[in-house]
């Protein structure tokens, strides 16, 4: 036999084991010994394969934990190719799938862990948050639906299903939905923001400035909420809404001066209206906020360049290049960055 050699995370999860965890190692370790001491070769190889999967098993599930979902993915396949048959980590190996983006390898496990146990409420919750993922709302409903019927009480698997149902355009059956949950969970700013959410990004405009203003009367100065409700309105009207948004946004950052997509975007929005020097202002803290972003820099850029800094304006413009992570990034912004590097 072949046994692919351990990693060094793979030997510290051996030897960092709890007494009844290890007991489960000791166990199979000793039936290994006396099989192979027996000449049962075959059985000391199927006794060394449990021990190497539920060790991958550990480290996948330790990756996961540490957000390092490609290692984690690695690890979980690493445990399926010494043991086919381990029904306890398809959901955890779907989730690793998930987090990297790659959909389809998750619906295999996920399918698997159901056929094993159908009353499984975490495999058909990640099932169905999977073919959301993939457009497949009508598959991506039934399976939340089945959760919550497992588990009523799933409020996450319950706003997934809302956005299912706005995705497929039933904006009743999303409104009873989340009516329910605002009966059951509280009529709180929270909630009332993430349904505002729920709505903005399905592209039901007028639902999401309800919420959002339903938001500002349960607490005005809720993080975010007037930053999202001005955002909403250019969404909706565009520049007909313009002045309405920036007072939005000017509310937000009295509120909570340190929120960075006020200070961005109330800063666009000024260089909009030629107005550079408070655009500076709150680009130049934008910046401060994000300054791996290649983004607030771009604009940064801009409004020196309106305000005749040229030279501050070269600075935040090769930093925009070197910060952007692809050419197709924004729109190919970083083109355009180029040019303005060239002007100044």
């Amino acid at each position: 036999m072949c046994l692919r050699l351990a990693s060094l995370p793979l030997l510290l999860i051996l030897f960092s084991i709890t007494p009844a965890q290890g007991d489960l190692f000791r166990k199979h370790y000793e039936a290994a010994n006396n099989y192979h001491r027996a000449g049962n070769f075959a059985g000391a190889e199927a006794e060394f394969k449990i021990i190497l999967a539920e060790a991958y098993r550990r480290l996948g599930k330790v990756y996961s934990a540490q957000t390092n979902y490609r290692a984690s993915v690695d690890a979980f396949e690493s445990a399926f190719s010494a043991r086919p048959d381990l029904t306890d980590a398809l959901v955890d190996q779907a989730i690793a799938y998930f987090h990297i983006g790659h959909y389809e390898k998750g619906i295999g496990p996920l399918q698997r862990a159901i056929a094993a146990n159908a009353p499984n409420a975490a495999a058909h919750h990640m099932l169905g948050k999977t073919y959301f993922m993939m457009g497949e709302f009508e598959k991506a409903a039934r399976e939340l639906e089945a959760t919550l019927k497992l588990t009523p009480g799933d409020y996450d698997a319950e706003y997934t299903l809302g956005l299912c149902f706005l995705k497929k355009k039933d904006v009743a059956k999303a409104k009873e939905l989340y009516g329910r949950m605002v009966e059951r969970l509280g009529n709180r700013p929270a909630l009332r923001v993430l349904i505002g959410r729920a709505y903005r990004e399905t592209g039901f405009l007028p639902e999401s400035i309800e919420e959002f203003k339903k938001a500002i009367e349960l607490d005005p100065r809720f993080p975010r909420v007037h930053y999202y409700l001005g955002l909403t309105y250019l969404y909706k009207d565009g520049a007909a809404r313009l002045q309405d948004a920036v007072e939005e946004f000017k509310i937000e950052l009295a509120a909570n001066p340190e929120e960075y997509f006020a200070n961005f975007y109330l800063g666009i929005l000024y260089i909009m209206e030629r107005k550079f020097e408070p655009a500076i202002a709150l680009l130049e803290k934008a910046v401060s906020k994000q300054p791996n972003n290649p983004d607030p820099y771009f604009h940064l850029g801009q409004a020196y360049q309106g305000a005749g800094k040229h030279k501050e304006a070269v600075d935040v413009l090769q930093k925009t290049i070197a910060l952007t992570p692809s050419l197709e990034h924004n729109d190919y912004q970083v083109t355009t960055a180029h040019y303005r590097l060239g002007q100044s």
